[in-house]
């Protein structure tokens, strides 16, 4: 019991929390860097984020690198409806039609710019899915219009972010075409982010069923759940051409169900989304909106906290990324298949209305899809063979951990094996392994080494009685 303890203080130890103020906390719980390790990065892969655009200067800045294509699809939508250009914030305004707010005149306009992203919800969920897949090819649709106060001078004062119909309607049918994987967070900016509530968007997400339905076979859907915390997903989501991703937070080394998050039927998987620490570019909505005691400048980006299915949505799009890149799987049936392969079990085996089939994960999860005789078969020879550094750690904290139990010398192999035991055990169940399969895997394990280290002994006890050492 002692080593099982041990084991848990290190592994919580090693894993931050959510809400820690450090971009790419998430990156070790999902695994990212193991399979970066491994040189599956995203390469190759087409990522596509239908948001409210991406901030080129940010993502320099946080990732060197740029964005592979984008397409205004707001302005597409509106650029012959323009009666008027105004500049907000250094970003060119296409204004296309008049409406009121409270009794305020106001405009309605598509951002000219391509690679400005007013709102800061694009750039946010680019930079959580480069996180897990930094070298995908990343595409943006910008699908975002906006609502332009006016005072009583005319000038423009405040701007409102919207979701506009008929460019997501453009990103859909002229985007798409090409990519691996699309992200639809299709971003609320409020300070608690996600898809937006608004009717309009919902009937034109449903008007479009068939253009996702006619795509899904090649590229995989991944979209938010929602931020509502009804017992059924928002749409897209709910569809079932589409992966559905519900929000979790990670706390004390365990994973809690966000308060925020839409669930139930339509949650295909789940991922972190409470407090991801994410760039925003700071001339945006959400840098105004947010107020952070963790907040940083960098440049142009700032860091802040956030929360929403809409972060963790494009963490599951990143792994699936990475998934694509080491299997060739293709569209969202076969994606959704090989994430839960490899997948934590956060509340149990299975499927569950808050996770879905699971936290899915950059590396293979050992045991997933083995019957249970074949199950300590593939174990210590995972361990060993493909990561030879994890299973030297777990072998030295056996090590450390057996003096807990040996006070006399010659019990130090009984004790070796009481700690392997329990290691093992514990190893394989934080890894979404059922407590039985765990115990087996363990057992076989323990054997295996146990039987070496005698074997090693006797061979030294031989060589040391010939050269008396």
């Amino acid at each position: 019991m002692r080593a099982l303890i041990i084991l848990l203080l290190v592994v919580s130890s090693m894993l931050a929390d959510s809400g820690d103020c450090a971009f790419g906390w998430w990156k070790d719980l999902l695994r990212a860097p193991d399979a970066h390790s491994e040189g599956v990065t995203g390469k190759g892969v087409v990522a596509l984020v239908i948001d409210t655009g991406v901030d080129a200067e940010v993502i320099k800045s946080v990732f060197n690198r740029t964005v592979d294509r984008y397409f205004n699809a707001a302005y597409e939508a509106h650029k012959d409806e323009c009666f008027k250009y105004v500049d907000y914030k250094n970003v060119t305004m296409c204004v296309y039609g008049l409406t009121e707010v409270g009794g305020r005149s106001a405009y309605l306009a598509a951002p000219v710019n391509e690679t400005t992203d007013l709102a800061g919800h694009g750039t946010a969920v680019a930079a959580a899915l480069l996180s897990v897949a930094p070298d995908v090819d990343l595409h943006v649709a910008k699908v975002a219009c906006y609502v332009l106060l006016l005072d009583e001078n005319g000038s423009v004062t405040y701007a409102i972010p919207f979701i506009d119909p008929e460019a997501l309607k453009l990103a859909l049918e002229r985007a798409v075409n090409g990519t691996d994987v699309v992200n639809l967070s299709l971003g609320s900016v409020t300070p608690v982010t996600g898809p937006l509530p608004d009717v309009p968007t919902a009937l034109a997400l449903r008007g479009l069923w068939d253009v996702i339905y006619s795509k899904s076979s090649e590229t995989a859907f991944v979209a938010a759940a929602g931020n509502e915390g009804l017992k059924v997903p928002s749409f897209p989501a709910l569809s079932e051409h589409v992966i559905g991703v519900s929000a979790l937070a990670y706390k004390d080394g365990e994973f809690e169900v966000a308060s925020f998050s839409d669930g139930g039927p339509g949650v295909d998987f789940s991922s972190v989304g409470v407090g991801l620490y994410l760039p925003v570019p700071k001339y945006s909505y959400i840098a105004e909106a947010v107020k952070d005691p963790c907040a940083e400048e960098v440049g142009r980006a700032l860091f802040l906290r956030l929360d929403g299915t809409s972060f963790a949505a494009p963490l599951v799009s990143g792994t699936a990324a990475l998934w694509i890149q080491r299997t060739g799987v293709k569209g969202t049936s076969e994606v959704r298949e090989v994430l839960k392969q490899n997948s934590l079990h956060p509340f149990g085996p299975g499927w569950s209305p808050e996770a879905g089939w699971g936290v899915p994960v950059a590396v293979p999860v050992e045991g997933q899809g083995l019957s249970l005789p074949g199950i300590p078969f593939a174990g210590l020879p995972a361990l060993l063979l493909a990561k030879r550094k994890r299973g030297a750690t777990l072998l030295t904290i056996m090590m450390i951990s057996s003096s807990a139990f040996a006070v006399e010398p010659e019990k130090l192999g009984e004790a070796f094996a009481i700690s392997s035991l329990a290691t093992w055990t514990a190893y394989y169940v934080a890894n979404g392994l059922g407590p039985v399969a765990s115990l087996w895997m363990a057992t076989f394990n323990t054997l295996i080494v146990t039987a070496l280290l005698a074997i090693s002994w006797k061979v030294v006890e031989l060589v040391c009685a010939t050269i008396k050492c």
